[in-house]
């Protein structure tokens, strides 16, 4: 996985002026695409009947989620609803029409010991690589 270094430019943030790693996304794959790749692994369907499954998938993954049902794919994670909003000063004067601004989608990646894909065991699955060196700088002779 290839990384730039990214400085903080937000005067008011206490970490403002330091660098970090940002992961570069070379590509996205849409559901056609990883149907075939999926294919390609040399397995059993073909990319059109794996395209078909994750089509049904994503529609009844959304549905659920939707009835507040948390869908875990075994090996990958928990997709469940969260709502995005404010708050009421009182329970009388909340209405979920004025509070409850949207609902996301939000995934928790798998956490037990065989198949974990929290964030540092997942880093242990990824070679870094900056895409871009550090420029040189040179100094004259004296300075």
């Amino acid at each position: 996985m290839q990384y730039d270094l990214k400085q903080n430019n937000v005067k008011a943030s206490k970490m403002f002026g330091k660098w970090y790693a940002q992961p570069v996304v070379v590509n996205t794959l849409n559901l056609k695409g990883f149907a075939q790749h999926i294919a390609s692994h040399n397995g059993t369907y073909k990319a059109s009947t794996i395209k078909g499954v994750m089509e049904e998938m994503v529609e009844c993954l959304t549905e659920m989620v939707s009835q507040g049902v948390g869908v875990k794919l075994d090996g990958l994670g928990t997709f469940y609803p969260r709502f995005e909003g404010s708050g009421a000063e009182t329970p009388e004067e909340f209405d979920v029409d004025s509070y409850v601004k949207g609902i996301h989608i939000r995934f928790l990646p798998e956490n037990t010991k065989d198949e974990e894909l929290t964030s540092r065991k997942f880093k242990t699955k990824c070679v870094l690589k900056r895409r871009f060196p550090l420029p040189t700088t040179t100094t004259e002779e004296g300075e």
